[in-house]
C-alpha cells in the first residue's frame, strides 16, 4: 500500500506526463486551453499546489522554447532570403546553428549531387580543436534513418555532439547532415527538439537556393552561349577575322567565371601541333611553354579541370579540353593570379557548358579558314562565300568525281620569245604576269577557280567545287575575253615591238573529273585530273593562234549560244589513236 508522499509523488508524474504529451500533440494555442481548463477543473485543484505549480512551471519553459523557436526560425529565414549562393547560404547557417546552441563548432556536410552516398563538408563555422573536428568528422555518418536527432553527450570526454540528417522535402532522400560539436557542455533534449525545427527550415533554405541558383547558372550559360553565337555570326558574316572571332570568345568566357586571364590553345591542322590562338594577356616565351605544356596533360582528361598553381604568379586554372564529335580540337584555359579567388564546382560546370557552343563555333570556323585558304588565291570571294553558305561538305575536297569544265591557256611560241627577247629578265617577266594577272582576274570574273600556271600556261576550271549550271558557257565567254585582252596587252605601245605577232591558244573540255586537294601539308592546292583534263591541253596544243577549241560535249551544251566550226584530229593519248572531233569557237551568236 502506498503512503501518501508516494500517492501525490505518483499523481504529479502522472500529470506532468499528461501535460508532455499534450504539448507534443496538439497546437501551442490549443495546449494553453488545455492547461487553464485544467488548472480550473475541480480534479486538479484538489490533487495539490505542487501540481499547479508543476504545470505553471513546465508552461513557461515551453513558452520559453516556443520563442526561441520562433528566433530560430526567423534567423534561418533571414539567411535563406539574404544569401543567394549554395556556399554562402551553408556557410552563413553553418555559424547561425553553432552561435545558437553555443557549440564549438558546427559541420554541414552534403550529399554530392551526382553521387548521393557521397558527402561532401559544405560548411564550417569555425576551426575548433583537433579533437572536436575528428569528432564531427566520425559522427557524420553515425546516422540513424528514422529522422530523429542521434545524441551523444559523453562525460569521460567533456564534450556533447548532436546529429541531425537533413531530409529534402518528400522525406525520402537525405540531402545531407549537420553535426553540432560542444566541448564540456551536452545538449538538453529542448535543443535536440529545437535542432529538429532547424533541420525543417534548414532543407527549404538550402533546396530553395539551390534551385534559384541552378536558374541562374542556366541564365548565365544561355547568355554566353548567345554571346558566342553573336561572336560566331559576325565572323560568318565578315564583319571579324577567325583570330578576333578566337579572343572574343575567350574574353566572353573568363568573365563568366570571373578569371583575370584565359588562353585558347588550339591544334594546327595542318601539322597537329598545339599552339597559342588566343590570348587575353601577352606572356613570356617561358610563360607560353608552360601553358602548352598544361593543355596537353588535360587533352587527356575528359572533363574540365580545376587546378593550383602553374606558374609563380598563377594560383588557379580552370581548363577544358574543347571537342567536336569524338575529336579533341584545342584546349581553353582560363587563370587567377594571387589573391584572386579560387574556381569551384560552379564555374567548372560553366565553362563546360559553354565549350560545348564555342568547340562547334571553332570548328566551323578552322573549316571555314581551311576552305579560305584553299581558294583564297584560285577563286572569286563571291564563289567561296556561295560555297560558305551553301553549306556544301568539303570531304569531296579529299578525292570525288564531280562534272565540271576545264580550260588550257597557253602563249603560243613564248620560248622563242625568250630565246630572243632583246630586253631585261625583269621586263621579261613583267610582260608575263601583267598577261597571267588578267587572265586570272578574267577567270575569276566568269566565276571559275583558277587551278595553277604552268610555266606560261593557265590552268582553269568550272563547276569542279561548286554546281554551276552554265560552266561550259561560263568558260569560253572567259576564253573570248581572254584573247581579247592578250591581244590588247600585246597591241600595247610598251610591248608591241618587243613581242610582235605572238598569239594565244585555248583548248575547252567538259565532262567527268576528279576533284581533290594535292600536295604536301606546306604547300598544296585544289586541282582535277583524269582524263578530261588530258583532253583540254591537247586540244589548246591544236589550237591555231587566236583559237579557241572544245570537245563536243562542251559544243552540245552552248551551241545556241556561238558559233562554231567543226575540226578533226589525232589528239596523243586520247580516243586509242583514233581522230577526235571538236570545234572551234568563232564568236557569240548575234542576239
Amino acid at each position: 500500500m502506498m503512503t501518501r508522499a508516494e500517492d501525490r509523488k505518483s499523481v504529479v508524474n502522472e500529470l506532468k506526463q499528461t501535460v508532455i504529451e499534450k504539448h507534443k500533440k496538439l497546437s501551442f494555442s490549443m495546449f494553453i486551453t488545455w492547461v487553464v481548463k485544467q488548472l480550473l477543473a475541480v480534479e486538479v485543484a484538489k490533487k495539490s499546489i505542487k501540481a499547479q505549480l508543476l504545470v505553471i512551471k513546465i508552461l513557461k519553459e515551453q513558452n520559453r522554447i516556443l520563442k526561441l523557436e520562433k528566433k530560430l526560425v526567423h534567423k534561418i529565414d533571414g539567411v535563406g532570403d539574404k544569401y543567394k549562393t549554395p556556399s554562402r547560404l551553408i556557410q552563413a547557417l553553418s555559424v547561425l546553428l553553432s552561435d545558437f546552441f553555443e557549440a564549438e563548432l558546427c559541420h554541414i556536410y552534403l550529399c554530392d549531387r551526382n553521387d548521393g552516398n557521397k558527402m561532401k563538408l559544405a560548411a564550417i563555422s569555425r576551426i575548433g580543436e583537433d579533437k572536436l573536428n575528428k569528432i564531427a568528422e566520425k559522427l557524420k555518418y553515425e546516422r540513424n534513418h528514422d529522422h530523429a536527432p542521434f545524441v551523444t553527450n559523453s562525460a569521460r570526454n567533456g564534450y556533447g555532439a548532436m546529429v541531425m540528417e537533413i531530409y529534402f522535402e518528400t522525406r525520402k532522400e537525405i540531402l545531407g547532415t549537420i553535426v553540432l560539436v560542444r566541448d564540456r557542455k551536452p545538449f538538453e533534449k529542448w535543443e535536440v527538439e529545437l535542432l529538429k525545427v532547424a533541420e525543417s527550415y534548414v532543407d527549404s533554405a538550402i533546396i530553395n537556393c539551390r534551385r534559384m541558383h541552378d536558374i541562374v547558372q542556366k541564365d548565365k550559360v544561355i547568355d554566353v552561349r548567345n554571346r558566342v553565337d553573336k561572336i560566331h555570326d559576325d565572323y560568318q558574316n565578315g564583319v571579324i577575322t577567325f583570330d578576333k572571332m578566337l579572343l572574343l570568345a575567350t574574353r566572353v568566357l573568363i568573365k563568366a567565371v570571373n578569371a583575370r586571364e584565359g588562353f585558347l590553345v588550339l591544334f594546327n591542322t595542318n601539322s597537329q601541333e598545339l599552339g597559342l590562338a588566343a590570348s587575353t594577356k601577352r606572356f613570356s616565351d617561358e610563360m607560353r611553354c608552360e601553358i602548352i605544356g598544361h593543355a596537353r596533360n588535360v587533352i587527356k582528361q575528359t572533363d574540365t579541370i580545376a587546378t593550383g598553381k602553374l606558374h609563380a604568379g598563377i594560383t588557379a586554372t580552370l581548363s577544358t579540353p574543347l571537342k567536336f564529335e569524338n575529336d579533341v580540337i584545342g584546349v581553353i584555359i582560363a587563370i587567377n593570379p594571387v589573391r584572386k579567388k579560387l574556381f569551384n564546382k560552379d564555374d567548372a560546370e560553366l565553362e563546360k557548358n559553354i565549350c560545348v557552343e564555342l568547340d562547334s563555333a571553332i570548328f566551323a570556323g578552322q573549316d571555314r579558314e581551311r576552305i579560305l585558304g584553299f581558294f583564297a588565291q584560285s577563286v572569286d570571294e563571291r564563289i567561296v562565300k556561295i560555297l560558305l553558305k551553301s553549306g556544301t561538305d568539303m570531304g569531296f575536297l579529299d578525292g570525288s568525281e564531280r562534272d565540271g569544265t576545264v580550260m588550257f591557256a597557253d602563249i603560243r611560241d613564248f620560248t622563242n620569245l625568250t630565246n630572243r627577247w632583246e630586253g631585261t629578265a625583269k621586263e621579261l617577266f613583267r610582260f608575263l604576269n601583267q598577261v597571267l594577272d588578267k587572265f586570272a582576274e578574267i577567270i575569276m570574273e566568269h566565276d571559275g577557280c583558277l587551278d595553277k600556271y604552268i610555266g606560261d600556261a593557265t590552268m582553269a576550271h568550272w563547276g569542279a567545287i561548286l554546281d554551276q549550271p552554265s560552266k561550259e558557257r561560263q568558260a569560253i565567254q572567259a576564253a573570248l575575253a581572254m584573247q581579247k585582252a592578250f591581244r590588247e596587252i600585246a597591241d600595247s605601245l610598251e610591248w608591241r615591238d618587243r613581242v610582235g605577232n605572238i598569239e594565244c591558244g585555248i583548248g575547252i573540255t567538259t565532262g567527268p573529273l576528279t576533284v581533290g586537294i594535292v600536295g604536301s601539308k606546306k604547300r598544296f592546292n585544289v586541282t582535277v585530273i583524269g582524263n578530261n583534263v588530258n583532253k583540254a591541253q591537247r586540244l589548246e596544243g591544236k589550237a591555231r593562234p587566236k583559237g579557241i577549241m572544245v570537245c563536243e560535249k562542251t559544243f552540245e551544251r552552248t551551241r545556241d549560244y556561238f558559233n562554231f566550226e567543226p575540226r578533226s584530229a589525232i589528239l596523243k593519248g586520247i580516243n586509242n589513236g583514233e581522230p577526235t572531233s571538236y570545234y572551234e569557237v568563232l564568236g557569240p551568236k548575234a542576239a
